[in-house]
């Protein structure tokens, strides 16, 4: 039987971690799904986003293995330069999967390194080559892009896209490219039945839910800000969940978020991803304004729940009326306080045809044979 491929993955967060959010789930569900084609060594941080201890219960800077998957978590004194090449030569894989493009250990050294040793490295940008991503920090990334242009640092590379939106967001920015794979992210997956998620909107309230990180890009100030001038004579709950790594901009989220007899906002914390198929079942809409999104994995729990979505069109879910499934519109007020308003004033049949409507989308066009095997076509093309 022919040996399986190693294939060394690089990532700044991972699990146990969550509070980065979408990349850590991309990796994990791919990992999950192909650890039985392929060998995964994954390298990794031993901190969660924003965190100066690491994880507890873990052993640091040694392979362990979890599941089937051969992971290492380096702490402070151990993500350097050094330490990363000898962890490639120690495993001498046979391709590197690279996750972002702007850290320094876990992106930028592996590219370099892969470029050196000749090894096939693929790339994920993971929504940072997106026009609402590279708005932060614009002028250090616009500098790190013509750097990488003048090198040829990515001249070699193989590049993921998760969509053709993400496709040409990476033509528009990178140089020189070799080539580009679109593979869907695999999205986590619950095993209720429909039946047992379904549930008869009334019209006593109506319960609504963000979740993600905090942070400008989500536009979760003006989800905030604009809710609170919906006109509804019952109750509207907005549950927020999530956190971010700007305690500025959280406490300013806290300050202008506005309750009273009808309006309830509530913000809930992080919550780990094991635990968003729980609660999700629990609301009739799931809100997001992002300015940018590379996959949205809550979007997909959402319409694995058969809960119906209201979003921005800065992501790939593109259509949703169409669909029957949800709404997805620019982001600006009017528009935003009109759709919210057409969306609590669905009578109860029609909402319920709509949230099963969402739970078969996410069933028989996301969750598919095609997506696994255009994921592990990132790992099986030989071509350069």
């Amino acid at each position: 039987m022919k040996d399986k491929k190693k294939i060394m993955v690089f990532i700044d967060w991972y699990v146990p971690g969550f509070k980065a959010g979408g990349p850590i789930r991309s990796v994990f569900n791919i990992v999950c799904a192909l650890k039985e084609d392929y060998n995964f060594f994954i390298l990794t941080s031993a901190y969660d986003l924003g965190d100066t201890e690491p994880y507890k219960e873990i052993e640091l800077n040694r392979w362990m293995d979890e599941d089937g998957v051969l992971i290492k978590y380096l702490d402070k004194d151990h993500i350097k330069n050094a330490v990363i090449k000898h962890n490639v030569d120690e495993i001498n894989p046979d391709m590197l999967y690279v996750n972002g493009i702007f850290s320094r250990y876990f992106s930028i050294l592996p590219i370099r390194i892969g470029k050196a040793k000749k090894i096939k490295t693929i790339v994920a940008p993971r929504g940072m080559f997106g026009e609402g991503a590279l708005d932060v920090k614009r002028f250090k990334k616009n500098l790190f892009l013509k750097y990488t242009s003048l090198t040829n640092m990515f001249e070699d590379v193989i590049w993921h896209a998760s969509s053709p939106f993400e496709a040409k967001d990476i033509q528009s920015k990178v140089a020189k490219i070799n080539r580009i794979v679109i593979a869907g992210n695999i999205p986590s997956v619950q095993k209720s039945s429909y039946s047992k998620l379904s549930k008869l909107k009334t019209y006593d309230q109506i319960k609504l839910v963000f979740v993600g990180r905090l942070n400008k890009i989500k536009n979760i100030d003006k989800v905030i800000e604009w809710v609170c001038h919906v006109q509804y004579g019952k109750k509207i709950i907005l549950d927020i969940y999530g956190g971010g790594d700007d305690i500025e901009f959280t406490k300013y989220l806290q300050n202008i978020s506005t309750s009273n007899n009808h309006l309830e906002i509530n913000f809930k914390g992080f919550i780990p991803p094991d635990q968003v198929n729980k609660i999700l079942p629990k609301y009739h809409y799931f809100i997001s304004l992002s300015s940018n999104e590379n996959f949205g994995h809550s979007i997909a729990e959402s319409l694995s729940n058969a809960v119906p979505v209201i979003i921005s069109k800065n992501t790939p879910w593109r259509n949703l009326q169409d669909k029957g499934i949800g709404w997805d519109i620019e982001i600006e007020k009017e528009l935003f306080l009109n759709t919210l308003q057409d969306a609590i004033g669905i009578d109860p049949i029609a909402y319920n045809k709509m949230a099963e409507n969402a739970y078969n989308f996410f069933n028989q066009e996301i969750l598919n044979q095609s997506l696994l095997e255009s994921n592990k076509s990132l790992f099986e093309d030989e071509g350069n």
